[in-house]
């Protein structure tokens, strides 16, 4: 008996609105990609910044929506600034899931 595993996020659809699949693509080269600052809510109490660092395969500009990992889940986040640094030698981070297209970024 076969289990498939689903990584999808019940996010509201839209007409025309589509969600880019990044993680694949990213794992298939070995060059260190971009990062960006993702912001994302999270519990307070968890100890867990607001702006998380990710990978991403191409340049985001802030303001982009996107859909990145946090723990065992995928929540929705906000590209806060277009690149931040790379991370210390022996971590590594966790690439940027989906970019929801056909959304203009938001404004600050």
């Amino acid at each position: 008996m076969s289990t498939k595993l689903s990584t999808e996020v019940s996010l509201p659809r839209r007409k025309g609105l589509k969600i880019k699949h990044l993680a694949q693509q990213a794992e298939a080269v070995n060059t260190p990609l971009p990062t960006v600052q993702v912001a994302v809510h999270t519990p307070s109490h968890s100890g867990v910044g607001d702006l998380l660092d990710y990978t991403c395969e191409r340049p985001l500009a802030p303001g982009a929506l996107v859909r990145v990992p946090l723990g065992a889940r995928e929540v929705l986040g906000v590209v806060w600034d277009g690149h931040s640094a790379p991370p210390p030698e022996g971590r590594t981070l966790r690439p940027v899931a989906g970019v929801l297209e056909g959304i203009a970024p938001l404004d600050a």
